[in-house]
């Protein structure tokens, strides 16, 4: 007590107040000259550094106080019990102050990463990331306050073992989550389809689960076990193209190399609509056979991406068909004729009808001859 007492009796109360306003001031300024900076940096489209600051933010401000709090502390005696704790609480804040800063870097990292792709992202690894950096500010905790970590960890891997059957699934699409990830067979963004015939592109891929949208805007939820498992195709690995083809015929009088480069055309300006300018590809046709009533053809169409084919595919039909209108190539109807057995007797009868009609004409013409000359 005589030396907590001594100790106050030293400390300058106006001093340190003086020097508390002064780091807050202080730590107002750096955040304020980080908030420039990070501004700055991403005007000139420095990512890594921008990411740097971002995850600096508030921590200035936050240090600053924390050196205020251990000023007012300096005011206490080294064996002084407040003091001590009060030391040990700085610490823990000031772990768990780094902490977030490393954990903010390495989430922006990997969100960073991923917006490489489309609009999605994967949050298994922010998910663990995040696990872990709990894990680590637990275990400051425990060390401050004298706890025994090696037999807490003990304790607990044993607990772990007896739990593993309890959590085996949730465990399962953990690990299969991560492989998924790892061996980049499957990325968020990527265009698949389902053995099912479902189909759609993958948002994300969370600890336990796989998020599919459809088209039309649904959502598939599918467990990361079962897509390590299933037969999928992928249209996105290892190219994110798709070959179109569409089946066309024309009419036996139509001009085949002017077919052929009419429709090239039509293709080719529709994939650079679609494509904002850029084609991949020239568009190509390959006759196949003889219709019943046409000539067939394929048109090959190269897309950018497999969800654009639908898109493609109508516009390319409406110009084509326009075009061919302006060109005067025949798309014909399919025709169908049908033979009954009694077709060959009344084609028989109209051939007698027909003959006995053209030897009345013929009687007629002879007899009114005469009859003209008189």
């Amino acid at each position: 007590m005589t030396e907590e007492f001594d100790a106050l009796q030293r400390f300058d109360i106006l001093t340190n107040i003086g020097l508390v306003i002064a780091t807050v001031v202080l730590g107002i300024t750096l955040e304020l000259g980080l908030r420039f900076a990070q501004r700055w940096t991403k005007s000139k489209g420095w990512r890594r550094t921008s990411l740097i600051l971002n995850a600096l933010t508030w921590q200035p401000i936050f240090w600053c106080l924390l050196y205020a709090a251990s000023l007012l502390l300096a005011g206490f005696s080294d064996i002084s019990m407040a003091r001590q704790t009060g030391q040990s609480v700085l610490r823990i804040l000031l772990t768990v102050s780094i902490t977030i800063v490393i954990v903010r870097v390495l989430t922006g990292w990997v969100k960073m990463l991923t917006e490489q792709r489309a609009s999605a992202s994967s949050s298994i690894f922010n998910y663990l990331i995040n696990a872990v950096a709990i894990l680590i500010v637990i275990f400051v905790v425990l060390y401050s306050l004298q706890v025994s970590v090696p037999l807490l960890l003990a304790t607990f891997l044993g607990s772990t073992l007896g739990l593993s059957f309890a959590l085996r699934e949730p465990l399962s699409n953990l690990f299969a989550g991560l492989v998924l990830t790892a061996s980049q067979r499957l990325a968020p963004g990527d265009f698949i389809r389902l053995s099912s015939g479902e189909q759609g592109r993958v948002q994300d891929i969370q600890w336990d689960v796989t998020l599919i949208q459809q088209l039309q805007g649904s959502e598939i939820i599918v467990p990361n076990s079962r897509m390590t498992q299933a037969e999928l195709i992928n249209f996105d690995r290892p190219d994110s193209t798709y070959l179109l083809k569409i089946d066309i015929g024309v009419s036996y009088d139509s001009d085949l190399d002017r077919v052929e480069q009419v429709t090239n055309e039509v293709a080719d300006r529709v994939l650079r609509q679609m494509g904002n300018g850029v084609l991949a590809a020239p568009s190509y046709i390959r006759y196949k056979r003889f219709g019943e009533s046409d000539l067939q053809f394929t048109a090959y169409l190269l897309c950018g991406d497999f969800a654009d084919r639908i898109n493609i595919q109508h516009e390319f039909i409406k110009q084509l068909h326009y075009r061919y209108k302006e060109e005067g190539i025949v798309m014909p109807y399919p025709t169908l004729e049908l033979h009954t057995p009694g077709d060959k007797q009344t084609a028989t009868d109209r051939k007698e009808i027909n003959t006995s009609a053209v030897e009345d004409v013929d009687e007629q013409i002879s007899l009114s001859g005469p009859e003209r000359d008189e």
